[in-house]
C-alpha cells in the first residue's frame, strides 16, 4: 500500500476452498519486507487443483493493529517480468589508492526485487555483486577511469546504465615524481575546443578558444596527501599583452594569473602557482572572467608534483620548445613509434578498459611497438624518465 510501512504485511497463508468451509493451505511466507510504496512482488507455487474460492490469511504486519494491501492477483506463470529495475543513482569513490579504489552507489528498486548490480569500467564490465560498493583493483597511478553501474533483477531485465562517475588513481609516491594532465582530455566549457594548429603542444593537441567569459578547462587530478602544490600551467599567448585567467579549486575561485604574451604561438611557456589541495580527487579550472579584453590564448597540460612544496622537474620547462615526447604515425595500424629526448624511457600501454597491453624500455631514445595484435580503439602510453611521467593517447585503426 501507500501508508505507512508498519502495516505491510508480514505474515501470511494462502489458502483455497471449493465450499468456503473447508480450506486448503496452497502457500506461506513470514518476514516479509517491503523497500518502497506500491511495491509489488511475485511469489510462485505450485498447485495442480483449481479452487472456487481464495483467501489470505495475513497473520503479522510491521506493527499495530492495521493492516494495508493494495491488490493481489493470480496467474498461472505465463506472464513474464519485464519491468526493469530503476537506475542506480549517487555514485561515489571511497579508499582510493594509486591502484584502487571502492565504487559505490545507492540501491535501485523493483517490482520484484534487484538481484544483482553489474559494474563497468571504461564501458567494460568488471563483473556483478549483490551489494551497493565494489571493489576495483588492478590498476595504474594517476589515472582516470570511468565508472557506470546498471542493475538486474531475477528475470534477467537491466536498467539503463547510471551516470557517468570519473575516479583518478594517486599519483605515485617519491619526491620528486610529478604528473601531466592533458587539456585535450579534460572538461571544456564556454565554447574552448581541441586543436592542433600550432607546433609544438604536448599529448595529442591542446585547447583554444578563450575568448568570451565562462571559456574554461578543468582537470581532474589525484594527490595523495593535503597541502600545496607547485602545479605548473604550459600555455600559448602570441595575441598581445598578458591575458588575466581565473584559478578555481574545487569549484572555489583562488587566484588570478596573468598569461604573458612571448608573441609566438608555438613557443609553449610554463607558469607555476601554488594550489591548495586536498588528498584524493579534486578539480583545478582556468576560465575566463574579465570582460575588459578581447585576447585569446591557448592552454596544453598542466603538470602536478606528487608531493606538497615540492617543484616539478626542469623537463618542463624544457618542454616549452619541443615536445618531449613523439609518438607516429597515429592514428596507426600496426606499428608505432615512440621518440623522446630521454637517455632512457620507460614505456607502458594499457587500454581504456585498464588492460595493461605492453611494457619496453626505450634507449637511445626511440622504440617501435608492434599494436598489429591489438583490437581497434584508444590506448593510454606513459612514457616515464626519472622523476617525469608523461601520458599520450594512441589510437589504433585497422
Amino acid at each position: 500500500g501507500n501508508d505507512f510501512p508498519e502495516r505491510d504485511p508480514k505474515d501470511w497463508t494462502l489458502q483455497g476452498s471449493n465450499n468456503g468451509s473447508s480450506w486448503t493451505t496452497l502457500h506461506t511466507q513470514s518476514g516479509q519486507s517491503w523497500t518502497a510504496r506500491n511495491q509489488a512482488k511475485v511469489y510462485n507455487f505450485t498447485n495442480s487443483t483449481a479452487y472456487a474460492y481464495y483467501r489470505l490469511n495475513i497473520t503479522a504486519n510491521g506493527s499495530g493493529g492495521i493492516i494495508q494491501l493494495s491488490e493481489m492477483s493470480f496467474g498461472t506463470g505465463s506472464t513474464a517480468d519485464t519491468q526493469a529495475p530503476s537506475v542506480p543513482a549517487n555514485l561515489t569513490s571511497s579508499n582510493v589508492s594509486q591502484t584502487s579504489f571502492t565504487l559505490n552507489w545507492n540501491a535501485s528498486t523493483d517490482n520484484v526485487g534487484v538481484t544483482a548490480y553489474e559494474v563497468f569500467r571504461n564501458g567494460t564490465s568488471l563483473g556483478t555483486t549483490t551489494s551497493t560498493s565494489y571493489s576495483v583493483t588492478g590498476l595504474l597511478a594517476a589515472t582516470t577511469y570511468s565508472m557506470t553501474v546498471r542493475a538486474r533483477d531475477a528475470a534477467g531485465n537491466n536498467s539503463a546504465q547510471s551516470n557517468v562517475l570519473s575516479v583518478t588513481t594517486s599519483a605515485a609516491s617519491g619526491g620528486g615524481n610529478s604528473t601531466k594532465y592533458e587539456a585535450e582530455s579534460a572538461t571544456l566549457a564556454g565554447g574552448v575546443a581541441t586543436s592542433a594548429t600550432y607546433a609544438n603542444y604536448s599529448g595529442t593537441a591542446y585547447v583554444t578558444g578563450f575568448t568570451t567569459n565562462g571559456a574554461s578547462v578543468q582537470f581532474n587530478v589525484n594527490v595523495a596527501t593535503v597541502g600545496s602544490y607547485n602545479v605548473v600551467l604550459r600555455y600559448g599567448n602570441a595575441a598581445g599583452p598578458g591575458y588575466p585567467s581565473s584559478v578555481y579549486v574545487n569549484g572555489t575561485k583562488v587566484t588570478t594569473v596573468n598569461l604573458a604574451s612571448n608573441q609566438n604561438w608555438t613557443t609553449w611557456q610554463s607558469l607555476t602557482v601554488a594550489l591548495t589541495l586536498n588528498a584524493g580527487n579534486n578539480t583545478i579550472k582556468f576560465q575566463k572572467d574579465f570582460d575588459n579584453n578581447g585576447g585569446a590564448y591557448n592552454i596544453d597540460c598542466i603538470t602536478v608534483p606528487s608531493t606538497p612544496g615540492a617543484t616539478v622537474s626542469g623537463r618542463i620547462s624544457a618542454e616549452q620548445n619541443t615536445a618531449l615526447v613523439e609518438l607516429y604515425p597515429n592514428p596507426a595500424h600496426g606499428v608505432f613509434n615512440i621518440n623522446t629526448d630521454a637517455e632512457e624511457a620507460r614505456i607502458t600501454v594499457v587500454s581504456l578498459a585498464g588492460s595493461l597491453v605492453h611494457t619496453s624500455t626505450a634507449k637511445g631514445g626511440s622504440v617501435s611497438v608492434d599494436a598489429s595484435g591489438w583490437k581497434p580503439g584508444v590506448y593510454v602510453v606513459r612514457i616515464r624518465s626519472g622523476n617525469q611521467v608523461t601520458v599520450k593517447k594512441m589510437v589504433i585503426v585497422r
